[in-house]
């Protein structure tokens, strides 16, 4: 018998390895960190993973480069929803700071689950901040 060793070679179709489309799934998830009381963490988190995989892999670069877009999206489509609460429109601001919870719920999963699985993604409504 073989000793089991772990996977961190290519994978027959010349894709990433597992531990890449790992880290790239975590990256996703560090956006999750936005749900703490620290300010801005959804993309400090993200941020973070990312510097420190980014020059080994350029399968976590640009799963990174995409998680860390959709984030700063997600901050400024909030961002967006508490002024016009404040200043506009309590009810409209209100309607959108939901509408991007779910969205920032469904399509960070979405995110996570699709660098996993080494499958196209591109979530819809991002800005294109870092190429």
């Amino acid at each position: 018998m073989d000793p089991v060793q772990p996977d961190v070679t290519v994978e027959p179709t010349g894709g990433p390895t597992r531990d890449e489309r790992n880290w790239a799934m975590w990256v996703n998830l560090a956006g999750f960190a936005g749900y703490t009381c620290i300010p801005f963490a959804s993309i400090i988190a993200p941020l973070i993973l990312w510097i420190m995989k980014k020059d080994q892999s350029a399968y976590i670069n640009q799963r990174g480069k995409l998680a860390l877009n959709f984030q700063i999206t997600c901050v400024i489509y909030a961002i967006v929803g508490m002024v016009v609460q404040a200043f506009i429109f309590g009810l409209l601001g209100y309607l959108i700071l939901v509408a991007v919870f779910v969205y920032h719920l469904v399509f960070t999963i979405q995110g996570a689950l699709k660098a996993s699985g080494n499958e196209p993604y591109a979530p819809p409504g991002v800005l294109p901040l870092m190429k």
